[in-house]
C-alpha cells in the first residue's frame, strides 16, 4: 500500500498518494536535521497489528522534504493492499503535519 500525497486525485485502492503542506514552515537547518524531524513525527503513529510505529515498521519510503515549499512527501508501503488501517494511517499523517 502507498501512502504519499492527499492532493493528488484518486488512485487504485492499493496506492493512495500524500503530500503535506505544514502550517507552519520547516526552519533553515541541515536536510539530515529536518529528515529526523519528520520521522519523529510520523514515529507516533503506531500499526496496531505489530504494535510498532510506523517508521520502525519500515513503512516509510521515498522520503522528499521540499523546505521552500513547506511540503513533506513519502510513501508507506503496508503490508497489504488491503489494509484495514490505511484510513486511519491517512488521518494520522495528516494531523502529524497540519
Amino acid at each position: 500500500m502507498d501512502l504519499v500525497a492527499m492532493k493528488h486525485p484518486a488512485r487504485p485502492p492499493f496506492q493512495l498518494a500524500t503530500a503535506h503542506r505544514r502550517s507552519r514552515p520547516l526552519q533553515a537547518a541541515p536536510v539530515q536535521s529536518r529528515e529526523g524531524e519528520v520521522l519523529a513525527a510520523l514515529s507516533r503513529i503506531i500499526d496496531p497489528d505489530f504494535g510498532m510505529n510506523i517508521v520502525d515498521c519500515g513503512f516509510v519510503k521515498d522520503l522528499a522534504i521540499d523546505a521552500g515549499a513547506g511540503s513533506v512527501a513519502f510513501r508507506l508501503e503496508l503490508t497489504t493492499p488491503a489494509c484495514p488501517i490505511k484510513d486511519e494511517f491517512e488521518r494520522q499523517v495528516g494531523a502529524a503535519f497540519c
